[in-house]
């Protein structure tokens, strides 16, 4: 169905049902269609007058079409130019694709870089002079190479060289070459004291292409603060620059220095070391392992792919067999503090990205409900205004719409409980929608 359609928008905001909306189109065709599907919803007693007005607002906003900016004058590969262009552009990825003009990610759009389309040896050239020589052989025997990518003075990054159907590609993932601050990044502060002078598990939670690798140079800054600590980072990109500060931090590469995170892992818990950075908890045996170093005394900080907190726990305890998940239960609501989930949310004038988050602080109230496994009481207890659990998503969502830093469209399809935050932003206009 068209997301641009009121039905579509009840049914995605679960203001109705779907038995709901067929009843009411029915009633509308009966009647010849001449009345329209908002006045049945209030005859019905569906919906208020308020609230059809919201979302009549909220479908004129997706109606509304952003004007595209025509592609800037091209910038050849034979000068090597290209990711200084993009950096200062502020992209945060570029891809060069045979028989493509050279495209770059700004904050949530694509855009060409060049107006024109990109030849083989143009690529190759530039697969040369910025990951070596020797990596046309590494193409050609593992279809794929990834490198590091530093441009002092100028960014960070990973450069990955592949092989698809067309030919050629390279995608450059670029980030600033100093690690942010966590301030920087949109951590809450009661997530980055979790980081010093405790134990337990902590969990950083998002989905992929939304800033992990920065996010992580981030929290490893933030660990390596601590002096008289020993550190060790698992990842498979450690492009970030060595952290200062007082902590002995050693970083192994997954895949180069340790065969995966859970072989890295087993070997860090035999060094005594008194904190772990893991770059993924992606995998069963990595999480137990996390798990279970936690419940040794250390503090193990990582990475979840998810969209929330609750989604997070629930992914964690699909990982166990039913017959063991009361002991995974109370084994998380023992060691886990903190939930700490980002996402990036394009502002108002799409110029950038803008964090939002959700925060899980884990005390006797969240203890008691992950013994229990009713999870979807963890909303309602980070929701709670004023209350020591930390805050929802939604609840950052509307506070950054009726700062007017992000479009309420915008803020809605990124809503967990969408009904919630469309009556949190009565009042509020949707960009483009006039009276």
């Amino acid at each position: 169905m068209d997301d641009t359609r009121l039905g579509s928008i009840l049914l995605e905001s679960k203001v109705i049902s779907e038995a709901e909306l067929e009843k009411c189109l029915e009633i509308q065709a009966l009647t010849g269609n001449t009345r329209t599907v908002g006045q049945i919803l209030l005859e019905q007693g569906h919906v208020d007058r308020a609230m059809l007005d919201r979302l009549l607002q909220l479908q004129q906003s997706r109606r509304v079409q952003r004007p595209v900016a025509p592609p800037p004058s091209a910038a050849t590969l034979g000068e090597g130019s290209l990711i200084e262009i993009a950096v200062r552009a502020g992209a945060r990825e570029l891809v060069i694709s045979e028989g493509r003009p050279v495209m770059v990610r700004e904050a949530a759009s694509w855009r060409p870089l060049t107006s024109e389309v990109v030849r083989s040896p143009e690529v190759w050239d530039f697969v040369r002079r910025e990951m070596g020589t020797k990596v046309l052989e590494e193409l050609a025997d593992r279809q794929f190479v990834v490198h590091d990518l530093h441009r002092p003075g100028l960014c960070r990054g990973r450069i990955t060289a592949l092989r698809h159907t067309d030919g050629v590609a390279v995608i450059a993932e670029l980030r600033p070459e100093v690690a942010s601050t966590l301030t920087e990044l949109g951590v809450p502060a009661a997530a980055g004291a979790m980081l010093t002078g405790t134990r337990g598990l902590v969990l950083f939670v998002g989905e992929r292409g939304e800033g992990r690798s920065e996010l992580m140079a981030g929290v490893l800054a933030e660990m390596a603060k601590e002096a008289g600590r020993y550190v060790i980072v698992l990842d498979d990109a450690l492009d970030a620059a060595p952290p200062e500060g007082g902590a002995l931090v050693t970083r192994r590469r997954v895949g180069e220095h340790v065969a995966d995170y859970a072989s890295g892992l087993r070997t860090s818990v035999r060094e005594d070391s008194d904190a772990i950075l893991v770059g993924s908890l992606d995998e069963p045996e990595a999480f137990d392992l996390a798990v279970r170093a936690a419940e040794g005394g250390r503090l193990v900080v990582g990475w979840m792919d998810a969209t929330s907190a609750t989604g997070c726990l629930e992914r964690a305890l699909n990982f166990y067999p039913s017959f063991d998940v009361p002991r995974i239960r109370h084994s998380l609501a023992t060691v886990l503090r903190a939930v700490c989930v980002r996402h990036l949310v394009p502002s108002k004038g799409g110029e950038r990205m803008l964090p939002a988050t959700e925060l899980m602080v884990v005390d006797d109230a969240v203890r008691d409900v992950i013994r229990s496994g009713d999870l979807e009481n963890l909303g309602l207890l980070m929701r709670t205004e004023g209350g020591q659990n930390g805050h929802a998503l939604d609840q950052s969502l509307c506070a950054l719409a009726h700062e007017k830093r992000i479009r309420i469209e915008d803020a809605y399809t990124r809503a967990e409980d969408k009904a919630w935050v469309l009556d949190r932003l009565r009042g509020l206009r949707p960009e483009g929608v006039t009276d």
